[in-house]
């Protein structure tokens, strides 16, 4: 009877624990946020340190030329890491985790350096500047996306584009040229668009469907009200910058530049 009764005991305790969910094994932690930060801190380096050197060399006349010819080698050879990145990602992408993440970053950058020098080599060193800004923009949301939320990720988004927007409406004096107006129109869609994908986002969880792909916009627990606000008010200020000119657009600069690092503390102290 005893013996019964001790194997009831351990029948009992192994239906028992095959009935209990199994714990999931500790994650470990992935170190691959490590290296992309690092690999694209270095990567904006490299790329401020050569639109400085072609801004040095392009305005002389006696190095005009040769410029001109290394952009378009320089295209060339961009376009082709594209390729190599493209091909990666459709047929390599699979096989391991490192082609995973080199291809589509060299898919990237090798079609935004290439269109880039092409710029160059069509609009002159004038705009030299403006590439300066893209870069370091391209970067800074890049570390966003792999140490934030995703909400601070699309407010950084648009107050980056309002920054940059304000910066060159300050320095047009016609505020209502149509130069000013192709400005304000690049604002005001990036700032729908990231108003309109939380919007859709908050029907499905936070996820957004988009090329076969969920993506999640808007993090468990997190509010897009932020971004509904900085949306709207940088609309008011873009229709407001119509009638004061740049004397408003040139302050709105600064205010994106505290609102930026504003809501960086505040999403900092999130991660906590």
């Amino acid at each position: 009877m005893f013996e019964d009764t001790e194997k009831g005991t351990w029948i009992d305790m192994a239906m028992k624990k095959r009935s209990e969910p199994q714990k999931e094994p500790d994650k470990k932690p992935d170190d691959s946020v490590v290296y992309r930060a690092g690999a694209a801190l270095l990567i904006t380096c490299a790329v401020l340190l050569g639109l400085q050197v072609v801004n040095g060399k392009y305005p002389l006349i006696d190095y005009f030329m040769a410029v001109r010819a290394g952009l378009l080698w320089a295209a060339a050879i961009f376009a082709l890491v594209a390729v190599a990145g493209l091909v990666g990602v459709l047929g390599l992408r699979k096989k391991s985790r490192f082609w995973r993440i080199v291809s589509p970053a060299g898919l990237f950058l090798g079609i935004a350096l290439s269109l880039s020098c092409l710029f160059l080599y069509k609009t002159g060193y004038q705009n030299i500047p403006l590439l300066f800004y893209l870069c370091i923009a391209v970067a800074v949301l890049y570390l966003i996306k792999l140490l934030y939320q995703p909400e601070f990720f699309l407010l950084s988004m648009i107050n980056i584009c309002a920054g940059g927007v304000f910066y060159r409406l300050s320095r047009i004096e016609d505020a209502t040229s149509l130069h000013a107006m192709e400005y304000r129109a690049v604002l005001a869609f990036v700032a729908v668009v990231c108003a309109l994908a939380v919007f859709l986002a908050g029907k499905h969880d936070g996820k957004l469907s988009l090329f076969g792909k969920s993506w999640r916009v808007v993090s468990r627990g997190g509010t897009p009200l932020l971004i509904y606000i900085t949306g709207a008010v940088w609309l008011v200020c873009l229709a407001a910058s119509v009638f004061l000119g740049s004397v408003l657009s040139y302050y709105c600069v600064f205010a994106a530049v505290a609102f930026e690092l504003a809501a960086a503390v505040y999403y900092t102290m999130k991660l906590a």
